[in-house]
């Protein structure tokens, strides 16, 4: 690993323990998400990943996981569908969750009849025993494992994203998951530092190729959110790194063909902020002719995965007047490839 880049980021970052609320929720329609307060990623606290920071406290107990988990769960409007749990880091990590509060949590959702459960994990903690385990919990449901993977390029992962990461080991985990009639989900970053804004889409576009092509049923894009005690974050703060555009996403949706376009999902694209949630990370910007557009064009991609239609989509959006912001974003990028990309 770029051990440079490790010790930047951990100058940059506070690995105290925090006062953070026992679990995070977060629902949009049928979809329900669920973090569980733990001690934290231990990839955090050893300098990886210089745009994430989700932060660490206490473990969560038992007891707490449950109520917390009832409650939010009597609280969502209408059926939940899809039930995404996670914790600081990774869920499957005993560090974070012991066995008897994971398997507290697995038998409250197996009760609720939600009938797909997504873990929200690091390769390294899937293991044969660990998915034989959530077989036998789980029965009767749909499993996914949704994965950090951020990246298909090696040098990107390193010495940008500084990501523990073997993608080798990765593939691998990927098939294993699917030997056990459970899906993967991998996740794509979009904004890795020290690139141009170019490479920033086509390293998200490889890698979503790359997902999809070692066995991820889906690809979750995750636009870059600038957040306080992260080395991006710091960079931002030196005018080091730049906020992206929304139309950076845009630009790389469409780019798409029409067998990737309907295998991917977005995450962290604004919606949070909309409804005055994560108001400490920075989302994409875009200007006040564009915004209330850019949130119902994300609203309804994401709601219909027919690739047909999200193609009408995106043309409806781009096909309408330029505004500054856009303008401004095609301009740079045009100058971009003319140049070469330096």
């Amino acid at each position: 690993m770029d051990t440079a880049l490790i010790r930047k980021n951990q100058a940059a970052r506070d690995i105290g323990a925090r006062d953070l609320n026992l679990c995070e929720v977060w629902n949009r329609g049928d979809f329900l998400h669920i973090c569980f307060s733990s001690v934290g990623c231990r990839f955090r606290e050893t300098g990886y990943c210089t745009m994430c920071d989700y932060g660490g406290g206490r473990a969560i107990t038992a007891e707490e996981a449950v109520s917390q988990l009832k409650k939010a769960l009597e609280e969502t409007a209408g059926p939940v569908r899809e039930i995404l749990l996670g914790t600081c880091g990774s869920i499957l990590d005993e560090r974070e969750m012991a066995p008897p509060v994971l398997d507290a949590v697995l038998e409250m959702v197996r009760s609720s009849g939600v009938p797909t459960v997504i873990l929200e994990t690091h390769y390294t903690t899937v293991t044969p025993q660990v998915l034989k385990h959530l077989q036998v919990a789980l029965p009767d449901q749909e499993v996914v494992l949704e994965l950090g993977f951020e990246s298909a390029d090696s040098w990107v992962l390193e010495h940008s994203l500084c990501k523990y990461m073997d993608l080798d080991a990765l593939a691998e985990t990927v098939s294993l998951i699917r030997s056990f009639g459970m899906a993967a989900v991998l996740n794509v970053f979009l904004g890795a530092p020290f690139l141009t804004p170019e490479r920033q889409i086509q390293d998200a576009l490889d890698s979503i190729a790359w997902a999809i092509a070692h066995g991820a049923s889906r690809a979750v894009i995750f636009p870059a959110n600038i957040k306080p005690n992260t080395l991006l974050g710091q960079l931002y703060q030196e005018n080091s790194y730049r906020r992206i555009s929304h139309w950076m996403l845009i630009e790389l949706l469409s780019h798409l063909d029409d067998g990737l376009l309907g295998r991917v999902e977005l995450a962290w694209y604004g919606d949070r902020q909309e409804a005055g949630r994560a108001r400490e990370a920075i989302p994409p910007e875009s200007c006040p002719a564009c915004h209330r557009k850019l949130m119902d064009f994300y609203e309804a991609f994401i709601a219909d995965f027919d690739p047909r239609r999200r193609q009408e989509l995106l043309t409806d959006l781009c096909g309408g007047p330029v505004c500054s912001c856009r303008g401004a974003f095609l301009r740079e990028l045009d100058e971009e490839r003319r140049d070469g990309g330096r």
